[in-house]
């Protein structure tokens, strides 16, 4: 039984199209009769969405899967799509959970993220051993690579490109308002950074602002009504429809870290500053050319690793090509 991913990538997918894909790709796990025999991991993140299976046959799972698909969306996605089997899987998979593969590179979200959809398929599905010897091991990986190369610290983090742009745009930054739509992990760790840099007056604005712990200041998204009496909105939520429309005549910066997007495009004025995930994307792209170098050694020290365990696990049948 083989291992393999099939994956939308956020540097040739355009964004309407993830969008769309977000909200029907987990569907696949429940209408789909010939998965029956299938093990599969949804690795959905606001850069990428990635279906890792196991199956006896995994070109024509592949093929079902991609059938699938279209037929919801009515568009075929063969050419947004790279599908690695065994070997070339697992690589990826170690790349992507120790933040090589990200559009900020050795970002640590990531982790989380892999950590998440490995234990939600473990709880709803059976995995082959496989599977689950691949996710294990990566994650182990991708802690090895990031102690040794201490990727997070030697590049821009999310966190520091948005600060940058908020002194870019205020002048006293301790003194803004801050909204962040959404109690999302994220958020927490923004809110922790800025607490660290002086920002003081900070929201969380949530669906159920009663299960907050601790004393921070909560509202409810009624208050996005009033989304302009803020300085600085963060959207990283999910929602059906925008959740911040309207004019300003404030200057006002938001980031829409959402997918689908939650902010709408129309509200960016001269005095409202707009920054979208993938903008995020384009500065966190400048700073990677700078440190090819570095990934280029991070990438090779991750391959002997990854390569390493790959052969444990085939055991002397292992016909490797690399």
């Amino acid at each position: 039984m083989d291992v393999a991913v099939l994956g939308i990538h956020f540097k040739v997918a355009p964004l309407s199209l993830r969008e769309t894909l977000t909200k029907e790709v987990h569907e696949i796990r429940w209408s789909s009769s010939f998965l029956a025999q299938t093990s599969l991991v949804v690795l959905l993140t606001c850069n990428r969405l990635e279906i890792y299976l196991s199956a006896i046959d995994v070109e024509k799972t592949k093929m079902e899967i991609l059938l699938f698909l279209k037929e919801k969306i009515g568009e075929s996605l063969e050419s947004y799509c790279y599908f690695y089997v065994g070997w070339n899987c697992f690589f990826h998979l170690c790349c992507v959970t120790a933040g090589l593969d990200s559009a900020i590179l050795g970002e640590t979200e990531i982790v989380r993220q892999v950590k998440g959809a490995y234990a939600k398929a473990s709880k709803e599905f059976f995995l082959s051993s496989h599977m689950h010897y691949f996710f294990q091991k990566a994650l182990c990986v991708a802690k090895s690579n990031r102690h040794r190369f201490f990727l997070e610290q030697r590049v821009p983090s999310l966190f520091s490109i948005l600060w940058k742009k908020m002194r870019e745009s205020f002048k006293d930054v301790s003194h803004l308002k801050i909204l962040f739509v959404g109690f999302s992990e994220i958020h927490r760790e923004f809110a922790a950074f800025l607490s660290y840099k002086g920002v003081q007056q900070m929201t969380f604005c949530t669906r159920f602002p009663e299960k907050v712990s601790g004393d921070r200041k909560t509202c409810s998204r009624e208050e996005l009504k009033h989304w302009s009496n803020y300085d600085v909105i963060s959207c990283a939520t999910i929602s059906d429809s925008f959740l911040i429309e309207g004019k300003s005549f404030k200057r006002h910066l938001l980031f829409d870290l959402s997918i689908p997007r939650v902010i709408d495009p129309e509200v960016a004025s001269q005095d409202v500053i707009l920054l979208t995930l993938e903008q995020v994307h384009q500065i966190s792209h400048r700073y990677r050319e700078e440190r090819q170098i570095l990934l280029a050694e991070a990438k090779l020290a991750l391959k002997e690793h990854a390569f390493r365990l790959f052969q444990r696990s085939e055991g002397s049948r292992a016909i490797l090509i690399v």
